[in-house]
């Protein structure tokens, strides 16, 4: 028996994360000008490494009023970011606050640029999921349509409360 190895380079890791099904390697002998199948075989793929979204950037929106960024208070903020892989149409976006955040006074979340027109998410609207024991954020449908990679991406999170205390806190995840 023969063993061969190979390496495929250029390669782009599929969109989503779930198994990606069709690849087929065959093994063939060659017989005057024909091919004939020794052996085949069809095999799955998923993402090994998920992408990192390098620099986001949280803000306050309301900086001219005198309670803006003050602990325990409520400030409108905006998330901005780059995405580093492309998304297909109807994606879905999760957002998970540090532990340091609650999602229990956000009221809306407005997104655009990258996820296409102006659209806001509520949980009255049925379009916003919010788990408080997760203190995450989910948007079914977040992409109107398909975008590229590193195309900038712009949230509004509507009422999130600030921290209780001046301290720095632990990472958004997106």
């Amino acid at each position: 028996m023969t063993e061969v190895s190979f390496t495929v380079t250029g390669f782009k890791n599929p969109i989503q994360a779930s198994y990606v099904q069709g690849f087929k390697i065959t093994t063939a002998i060659l017989f005057g000008t024909d091919f004939y199948v020794i052996d085949e075989d069809e095999t799955q793929l998923t993402v090994s490494l998920y992408a990192t979204i390098a620099s986001p950037k949280l803000s306050v929106l309301n900086e001219d009023d005198s309670r803006a960024g003050m602990i325990q208070e409520l400030n409108d903020m905006k998330l901005d970011f780059f995405l580093p892989v492309p998304l297909n149409s109807g994606c879905k976006l999760k957002l998970i606050l540090p532990q340091q955040y609650s999602v229990d006074d956000i009221k809306s979340l407005t997104t655009l640029k990258a996820f296409g027109p102006i659209k806001e998410y509520t949980e009255a609207l049925g379009n916003l999921r919010v788990n408080p024991n997760e203190r995450s954020l989910t948007l079914d449908g977040a992409c109107a349509s398909y975008v590229s990679e590193s195309t900038v991406a712009t949230i509004y999170l509507k009422s999130l409360r600030q921290p209780n205390y001046e301290k720095k806190t632990d990472s958004l995840v997106i």
